[in-house]
């Protein structure tokens, strides 16, 4: 029997599958990840740390997979940030993740003198505190000693694939992300200069096609995960990406949101899209085409955090308040929810990183089920928003992540965007999508379309049921508490509040 593993190391957790001929899961194995935040805004990751959760999960599914029928595996990680490392790959100090804001008075700076703008033509992609281009400003402005120690500017899958081959590549999405344009030709030095960045293109890793052979791995890899030696490792992507296509979200017209710790919504079309202008991200498909997205930063963190404020507490306090959600009536009695909760602000569909969540609309009479309804409905406001701003597809919606477990969410989804929507039964669409991709590479399945054909399930449908005029309403007072929060945002900004007690 022939087995291809999958890996995906989301923000907060690490995740490693094995999967048979056939798509069947056969076994996975999940790590915790921790996230940093040793000062206001700040949001790192220690890189040995990932890496040997890493090393866990694979050496849990050596102990119920034979190692012998591996044939390949494929790996997938959050996207953004900068994991520096030197040239014998160690770290240079924590990883700043894509959830990090201390980028933020560089991109309002960008924002208000036009960059961002600029940035955009060249890339179709917006800036945001915890992208490549303006973390790499800040270390250039704030630590150029890591930039002196650094040799390599890694993503995250690069950083893994690294750690397991030995070698330094990335792929196309990863690429795309940094400081270059929709050719992908490497390091753009007009663009770099437009960002006021110094020539940094040494530390850009080489670039790899989505399926090819990444590296194999090494004998020191072998020791710590129980992966056999010489293992080809044959694609590497986003984390975002591999769920798309373990989703069988591959050919133009596709669909898809994910519910997970940011709302991505996403639509896979032939090119680059730039219009509307300075809205989300593009970036090219491991299959074909691109996926034209838009990646609210704050999806179930939202939840999280609401939950763990209300003290429901326990072995799955966002459950528990998904539950208590469906006890309040659709609209939660007119109380708004921003969920604006990460301390990057946001980025999709618009760029603003002071943006911080509140509710809306409280009253004495506003109890905890009402809350909770409208943590679920802000998140799902955010999801409509970003929709409003993609390119029009007849298909149905798949959702996939963690908030896709829950029916009342996906009914959510499907009255606040009057359209069907349509689970994936799938239960980790991340390591699927990057065991396919290894399959796809390896020659034993035809192609993408073919493998997802074979591969991925559909499950439950939602069609709208009636909330869609509420919900209308609901969405009109969101778009306009947006609009009416952004000076009261940029006055708290302009404001020293005593880190203590109100973080920055």
């Amino acid at each position: 029997m022939k087995l291809y593993l999958g890996l995906d190391v989301g923000t907060s957790v690490v995740k490693a599958s094995a999967f048979d001929a056939s798509g069947a899961t056969i076994a996975t194995a999940r790590e915790r990840m921790p996230v940093s935040r040793s000062r206001p805004g700040w949001a790192e990751q220690d890189p040995v740390a990932v890496w040997r959760a890493v090393a866990r999960c694979m050496r849990r599914l050596s102990t119920v997979t034979p190692a012998h029928e591996w044939r390949a595996i494929g790996v997938a990680a959050q996207g953004d940030g900068c994991w520096f490392v030197d040239g014998q790959l160690r770290p240079v100090g924590p990883a700043a993740v894509w959830l990090d804001g201390r980028a933020a008075p560089i991109v309002e700076s960008w924002i208000a003198d036009g960059t961002d703008r600029a940035y955009f033509r060249e890339t179709a992609n917006v800036p945001f505190p915890g992208a490549v281009p303006a973390l790499l400003r800040w270390y250039e402005l704030h630590d150029l000693q890591t930039l002196a120690r650094a040799r390599w500017l890694l993503s995250c899958a690069d950083w893994v694939v690294a750690c397991l081959t030995g070698t330094v590549t990335t792929d196309p999405v990863n690429a795309s992300r940094g400081v270059t344009d929709t050719a992908l030709a490497g390091w753009n030095c007009e663009l770099a200069a437009a960002l006021g960045l110094g020539d940094w293109s040494h530390l850009m890793p080489p670039m790899k096609p989505a399926l090819s052979v990444r590296g194999a791995i090494t004998a020191r890899a072998a020791r710590e995960t129980s992966l056999p030696i010489g293992l080809l490792v044959m694609a590497a992507s986003m984390d975002v990406y591999a769920t798309m296509l373990g989703a069988g979200v591959a050919e133009p017209g596709d669909a898809l949101t994910i519910i997970g710790t940011t709302a991505l919504n996403t639509v896979v079309v032939e090119g680059p899209v730039f219009e509307p202008e300075m809205v989300g991200f593009n970036g090219p498909m491991p299959s074909r085409g691109w996926a034209r997205s838009m990646a609210a930063m704050a999806g179930t963190i939202n939840v999280d955090w609401v939950a763990n404020m209300l003290g429901l507490r326990g072995s799955r306090p966002a459950e528990r308040l998904v539950e208590l959600a469906a006890e309040a009536a659709p609209g939660a009695g007119g109380v708004l929810f921003l969920p604006f909760i990460a301390p990057g602000g946001e980025r999709a569909p618009f760029v603003r990183p002071s943006a911080r969540a509140g509710f809306v609309g409280l009253d004495a009479g506003s109890d905890r089920a009402v809350l909770a309804r409208a943590t679920v409905e802000g998140v799902a406001l955010a999801i409509r928003h970003c929709h409003s701003f993609l390119p029009e597809s007849c298909a149905p919606l798949w959702v996939t992540g963690g908030g896709s477990r829950s029916r009342l969410w996906c009914q959510v989804v499907a009255d606040m965007l009057g359209r069907r929507v349509v689970r994936v039964d799938v239960e980790e669409p991340g390591t699927l999508g990057m065991a396919m991709s290894a399959a796809v590479a390896m020659g034993d399945l035809p192609s993408m379309s073919g493998g997802i054909e074979r591969w991925v399930r559909r499950g439950d449908a939602f069609d709208p049921v009636g909330a869609g005029g509420v919900y209308d309403e609901l969405y009109a007072l969101y778009v306009h508490a947006i609009q009416a929060h952004v000076p009261l945002w940029e006055e708290r900004v302009s404001t020293a509040w005593p880190a203590s007690t109100v973080e920055a």
